[in-house]
């Protein structure tokens, strides 16, 4: 029997490394607590999980994995586990299904023969409880007199002692998980004056990533019998919400991602009434109120390769929604997908209380009756040796809700993101320890052996690990950079004013301003928003200043207006990075020798007269450059960085020759259905060690897309130019020349703006019309100058570099790891760390290099309110001082840029 205190957000889906404890296990606690030395013995608890219960039942476990006769619970009947098909509105001339399964409990896993886990492994919290007590049964009192309220422990033993007294021999108790604080708003108590069954006044949180599972226990009727041995006195914990899922299903038949997946109209607010017997009966929600939206969003699921993958998150999250039981009047599911029109369904039915709803996205609604869902574990450390749990769970249930189990295994390994599977693992993953199964209705689980040997490389060895990658492209057929990600996988077009290079070969990019494209449309919005307002750019512009109408630069594809004659090397920051640049059908060609290195280099479209019709970075490094690293702001926002500022490039390098790595596992049911398996697809990732490093920032005046390297020498290949301030300099700069003029700084003085009559506040967020520290959604630009995926941060994305949210001065309240080291390691998520390197940077008035007191100086998208026009906030480290939100930094300095996952 398990002791459950609290089932947060991420242990709902992820708690699969817990095993079963038992009597045996808390023996020693009990003892000790029943040992009386002077008079009456302390009040103390066995606490237990009735689902833990029912799983270690060998009766249940047996009638889970043949065909289900009845739920274990007996409020539930069998009618509750019959399969659903919902269908949606017409989407986008397809049929479009929501396939609903349900099983009962939350986070159901098989427990293994004979296991007892340890309790202090599995749960964190503490819980609530309430004591009533009288001279007789009948005179127990129907308020808590004993006592309301009181934090107990994991353990079962009360934070504050309390006695049992001989002359009020006989209680009832109740415990309600999670502990019940004033501060918490959407979980309230019954009072103390309150007669009869008590109850809890519940809203679900808002936020998914801090719901929480909500259990409630009673004990029954106590008798403290023996004077000096306390009674055995029981919690089991039931659960009273409904966990709710969403999942791709493996026929749906057209690629896209989703994006976004929201409830509405969904209740929000109810009282609960606890049970009124031992065995969890007739408990009771009343009172259900107040329809909200509840949201998961910042979300990037592929439709295909992943089948069966639980929808829960990005990176490390892993989260479903936990819903108050409730019949479904009006309820609407909105699946937002990266193209085309939303996906909307209607539910219907009813949400019981201790169940798991999955919802499958199916184009058939004839799958319904074979389910096979997985679970992926967290991301593991480097050193770890063995991952977290995954888990499996299949079965098929015919139409009146009878349950049988399917046998499943492991038939491939993908490393491409599912575009091909193989039967060899990689070499970094050792073994699994489970790779088949017997099915039922909970979730078989298993770990991942993983290689945490590894070895360190220099920059050399760097340079020479992408050298000898497989070549990408041909002279005949160019790999086109807008059709992969940073990893090689094949996408939807997506273009950038930033890409990254990892292998020599022949490669294209598509002539198109910036993120004119995204997910294969047209991303108008990122260059003719349409705002209006002071200093805001409705429409944004090209190099002849005129406003941007098509994604299309040339007249090479519908839309472009301007003829390309020819293509250009502006500047390397080393040599031999870029050959014969051509233009040609709309795409900028080049090739990439085997022996180039980790650099930088801006390349440019050449129109009529020799003019700059737009230019792009290349960013020539190992494809870790863009690794995910979570952090969480002051606020309690998550942002995700890449592992290194946009361009970085090494002067040094210690570290692994990869940072992360993935590999998709596929699993299919071993019984057919209409001639075909269903299968299902988890996630391995390890993540990579970090590295100790050195190098030189690319660094951006604020609102420009174009890069100048940090460096003090003049560059290898072009050359890099500074405009001094000149009187005339305050009015002759526009956007449009520093498009004609990607190589040049322009310096200003003294208002401080490389473009002080044009100071727009939308360059890098194309809808924003503030200058204050929000966490409010940047829209990448044209002019931004991040890569695909990424955009330049939030103002507030760094707040939670400080203890305070704000400057600090005193190391104690920096939240870093180590010592500064020519710049700090941050503290990120799951045990994570971010480095951020001193930068240097480049003067306002002057264009030249300055880094006199080592400073780390990194731009986000939002100005500053410390001057009307010319300045912008950043982030701002020293050895002895760190500030989140810096603002009196003048645009026309150039800074690096640290950019955030897209959301």
């Amino acid at each position: 029997m398990n002791k459950i205190i609290l089932f947060n957000k991420l242990t709902v889906w992820a708690l699969a490394c817990a095993a079963i404890w038992g009597a045996v296990g808390c023996a020693d606690d009990i003892e000790n607590r029943n040992q009386a030395q002077n008079g009456d013995v302390q009040v103390g608890f066995e606490v237990s999980s009735a689902q833990d219960e029912m799983l270690q039942n060998d009766q249940a476990s047996l009638t889970r994995s043949a065909v289900q006769e009845r739920p274990y619970d007996s409020e539930l009947e069998l009618e509750d586990f019959a399969p659903r098909v919902h269908k949606a509105e017409p989407h986008d001339g397809q049929d479009v299904y929501l396939i609903e399964s349900t099983v009962e409990g939350i986070n159901p896993i098989k427990p293994e023969p004979g296991t007892r886990g340890e309790v202090e492994k599995v749960f964190t919290h503490s819980f609530s409880t309430l004591g009533y007590r009288g001279e007789t049964v009948s005179t127990i009192s129907q308020t808590p007199n004993y006592f309301y309220n009181e934090e107990t422990l994991k353990t079962g033993a009360l934070v504050k002692p309390i006695l049992w007294a001989w002359g009020q021999r006989y209680a009832r108790f109740y415990g309600v998980s999670p502990q019940v604080k004033n501060t918490d708003q959407n979980l309230i108590l019954s009072p103390r004056s309150h007669t009869g069954t008590p109850y809890v006044d519940f809203k679900v949180n808002p936020d998914i990533t801090k719901q929480v599972d909500l259990m409630t226990a009673y004990s029954g009727d106590v008798t403290y019998a023996t004077r000096g041995v306390a009674p055995s006195s029981s919690l089991k914990f039931y659960h009273a919400l409904t966990a709710v899922s969403f999942s791709v299903g493996s026929n749906l038949s057209y690629p896209d991602k989703i994006k976004k997946i929201e409830i509405k109209q969904v209740l929000s607010k109810g009282r609960y009434f606890f049970q009124t017997t031992a065995d969890g009966k007739f408990a009771e929600w009343k009172g259900l109120s107040d329809p909200q939206t509840f949201t998961l969003d910042n979300i990037d699921i592929q439709t295909k390769n992943v089948p069966g993958q639980r929808i829960v998150g990005t990176g490390t999250d892993n989260y479903t929604f936990l819903m108050i039981p409730q019949t479904l009047n009006n309820v609407e599911v909105v699946i937002t997908l990266a193209t085309g029109n939303p996906i909307k369904i209607k539910l219907n039915g009813e949400w019981k209380k201790g169940t798991s709803k999955s919802y499958r996205i199916s184009n058939t609604d004839s799958g319904w009756t074979y389910t096979i869902l997985t679970d992926s574990p967290v991301a593991a450390d480097a050193s770890d040796p063995v991952s977290q749990n995954y888990a499996v769970m299949s079965y098929r249930t015919d139409r009146a809700g009878s349950e049988q189990a399917v046998k499943w295994k492991v038939v491939g390994y993908s490393t491409d993101g599912g575009a091909t599977f193989k039967q060899e693992k990689p070499d970094w993953l050792v073994s699994l320890s489970k790779t088949n199964g017997d099915g039922g209705g909970y979730k078989e689980v298993g770990n991942a052996q993983l290689n945490n040997t590894n070895a360190n490389v220099g920059l050399n060895q760097l340079n020479q690990n992408m050298r000898n990658a497989t070549q990408r492209g041909t002279e005949a057929s160019p790999y086109d950079l807008s059709m992969h990600d940073v990893k090689g996988a094949p996408t939807k077009q997506n273009t950038a004013n930033c890409y990254v290079i990892s292998a020599p070969g022949y490669y294209k990019l598509p002539l198109v301003y910036g993120n004119g494209i995204k997910d294969g449309n047209k991303n108008t919005i990122a260059y003719s928003p349409k705002v209006t307002g002071a200093k805001v750019l409705s429409d944004f512009v090209d190099h002849a200043g005129q406003a941007i109408t098509s994604p299309y630069i040339t007249t090479a594809n519908s839309g472009g207006k301007y003829n390309a004659t020819s293509a250009k090397v502006m500047w390397a920051d080393a040599n031999g990075l870029v050959v014969n640049p051509t233009v040609s059908n709309g795409y900028l060609h080049f090739q990439v020798p085997n022996t180039f290195q980790n650099g930088n280099a801006v390349v440019a479209v050449v129109g009529d007269g020799g003019k700059v019709l737009w230019s792009w970075h290349l960013w020539f490094a190992p494809d870790f450059v863009l690794d995910p690293i979570t952090v969480r702001n002051k606020e309690g926002m998550s942002y995700t960085f890449p592992f290194e500022s946009v361009g970085f490039k090494y002067t040094s390098y210690n570290g692994p020759a990869q940072q992360q790595r993935s590999v998709l596992v596929k699993v299919e049911q071993e019984v057919k259905n209409k001639g075909e398996k269903a299968f299902a697809t988890f996630t391995i990732t390890q993540r990579g060690a970090g590295a100790t490093r050195e190098g030189t920032s690319m660094l951006y005046q604020f609102g420009r897309k174009d890069p100048f390297p940090g460096i003090t020498t003049q560059v290898p290949v072009g050359t890099i130019k500074r405009k001094p301030f000149t009187a005339s300099a305050q009015t002759d700069v526009t956007i449009s020349k520093t498009i004609l003029n990607p190589n040049l700084v322009y310096a200003n003085s003294p208002i401080t703006d490389w473009d002080n009559h044009f100071s727009y506040i939308n360059l890098w967020s194309a809808t924003n019309k503030v200058k204050t520290l929000n966490d409010d959604k940047v829209v990448k630009t044209i002019y931004d100058p991040s890569p695909v995926g990424f955009v330049v941060p939030s103002s507030n994305a760094y707040s939670g570099f400080t203890t305070t949210g704000v400057l600090a001065t005193a190391v104690a309240n920096f939240k870093v790891t180590g010592a500064w080291n020519k710049g700090w390691n941050f503290i990120a998520e799951n045990g994570q760390k971010i480095f951020f390197a001193e930068t240097a940077w480049l003067g306002s008035n002057d264009g030249n290099y300055y880094n006199s007191t080592p400073t780390g100086y990194y731009w986000v998208a939002v100005p500053s309110t410390h001057d009307q026009n010319s300045t912008g906030y950043c982030l701002q480290i020293r050895s002895n001082q760190i500030d989140p939100a810096a603002r009196i930094f003048q645009k026309a300095n150039a800074f690096a840029v640290r950019p955030m996952k897209e959301k």
